[in-house]
């Protein structure tokens, strides 16, 4: 999995605002379909940039849904992380 890749997407998810702007701890839900088409439907991602508390519960992450506008550009850069 190429690295700048998933930078790339966090950028793409920054610049669109899906993102809080400090987050470096997130999660993509990727899929192939059954067309063989590779799909980004979300990110999940940790406002505080932790996954666990101070008890060690975790923390549910927050669920933003691409918007329509960018899905495809999330898919291209979903493709390329699925084909590495």
């Amino acid at each position: 999995m190429s690295k700048k890749t998933l930078i790339g997407m966090l950028n793409l998810a920054k610049e669109h605002g899906l993102v809080n702007p400090n987050c470096f701890e997130y999660e993509y839900n990727i899929a192939k379909l059954g067309n063989g088409e590779i799909f980004c439907f979300s990110i999940e991602y940790w406002p505080n940039n932790r996954r666990f508390d101070e008890l060690g519960k975790f923390i549910e992450p927050k669920v933003v849904a691409i918007p329509p506008n960018i899905q495809t550009e999330f898919n291209e850069y979903a493709t390329r992380i699925i084909e590495c």
